[in-house]
């Protein structure tokens, strides 16, 4: 997508929704299912998940954990390296990490997930194919996004990534009634906040 600053506003509209949506739909066709339903199994048994992130992948991470707390996961998201680091060396073999990366190099989050592996904790990677966090993952979900200019690549790869987040969400709710009940819960008490 190459936006010039002769395009109008509509024009720039519909380059990014163009782009958006290509992009969502290149990383649908990218998604391994098999490694993506071994994830969601994973997590569906979890008794806590973390997850990790820094930089532009945090809003995703919040979100993620936003999501697992409505699923009546205990979760959090943790995007502070000395914070990590004490997280990887306390958690239990029933936990889950999640580590979720734009970039797939990040050092710290690295270190962060060979200590959770170490510990013989499950990890679920969100990143680029081919990087050095993909290789250190139990389940490396890979997503390679397009090379779209600088300007709208941190907006089309957040959104694929929140999709990916949606997918297995959506999967562990599947597995497990009692969240898809609680779900409903959550919905009729919020009505009379409105």
């Amino acid at each position: 997508m190459c936006i010039r600053d002769s395009d109008s506003i509509q024009e720039v509209t519909e380059k990014v929704f163009d782009s958006t949506i290509s992009e969502i739909l290149n990383v649908r066709s990218q998604l391994n299912q098999e490694v993506v339903e071994e994830a969601i199994e994973t997590l569906a048994n979890a008794k806590r998940v973390e997850f990790y992130a820094f930089g532009g992948s945090v809003p995703v991470a919040m979100d993620a954990q936003h999501k697992f707390f409505r699923l009546k996961i205990p979760s959090s998201f943790i995007s502070d390296p000395h914070i990590q680091f004490m997280s990887a060396n306390s958690l239990a073999k029933d936990d889950v990490v999640i580590a979720i990366s734009q970039s797939g190099t990040t050092s710290a989050l690295i270190d962060s997930v060979k200590i959770v592996r170490k510990a013989g904790v499950k990890v679920i990677g969100i990143m680029p194919g081919n990087s050095p966090l993909a290789n250190e993952c139990d389940f490396p979900i890979t997503i390679n996004v397009g090379d779209n200019y600088r300007i709208s690549k941190p907006h089309t790869s957040r959104i694929a990534y929140t999709a990916v987040i949606d997918v297995i969400t959506m999967g562990v709710a599947q597995l497990k009634p009692e969240a898809q009940d609680h779900l409903y819960n959550i919905a009729d008490s919020q009505r009379s906040l409105r």
